[in-house]
């Protein structure tokens, strides 16, 4: 009768155990999964300061989901496009691009930094721009040259493809 009772209780309580702390997302045909939920900082401006909280808090809590992630791309041979992918898919569960859009840019400049790659965010009149560090011959999206490297804005898009937000002064 303690054991029906206390199951019962467990049942109606939402209480799933284990479980329930567990995070996932499913990626071309793979799974990927962290502990518990992520809470990051929300922050009403976009600035360096609230990038660096938000860093700050993924650096601390995310060292075993950026190896899963690093697994996969190994494991499925992801070619960049397809990480980059895999990287906006985790960002949007740890934090909804319409819910804060500065977040998810954030989190997805961590997670390209986190991989290997070389992002930069500009930030600059109430607006984010990740860019990325490339070799590659990009056509129709706006890039910067900084030291003689290519990075190329990959959230041009977010913005309706406005040609203004681009010439935009931004500090990275």
């Amino acid at each position: 009768m303690t054991i029906s009772f206390f199951c019962l209780w467990l049942s109606l309580s939402g209480w799933a155990g284990p479980a329930d702390s567990l995070s996932t997302i499913e990626f071309l045909g793979g799974e990927i999964r962290w502990e518990s939920v992520i809470e990051l900082p929300r922050s009403s401006d976009v600035d360096l300061r609230a990038l660096e909280r938000i860093d700050d808090k993924l650096s601390t809590v995310t060292s075993g989901l950026v190896e899963e992630m690093k697994s996969m791309r190994r494991e499925k041979g992801l070619c960049d496009w397809l990480s980059y992918q895999l990287i906006r898919s985790v960002s949007e569960s740890l934090a909804p691009k319409k819910s804060d859009y500065f977040a998810y840019t954030a989190a997805k400049w961590h997670f390209l930094k986190s991989m290997g790659y070389e992002p930069l965010l500009g930030v600059g009149d109430s607006r984010v721009l990740l860019y990325v560090r490339t070799s590659d011959k990009v056509y129709n999206l706006p890039f910067k040259t900084i030291d003689g490297r290519q990075y190329v804005c990959l959230n041009f898009h977010d913005y309706g493809y406005d040609e203004t937000v681009a010439a935009v002064e931004m500090s990275f």
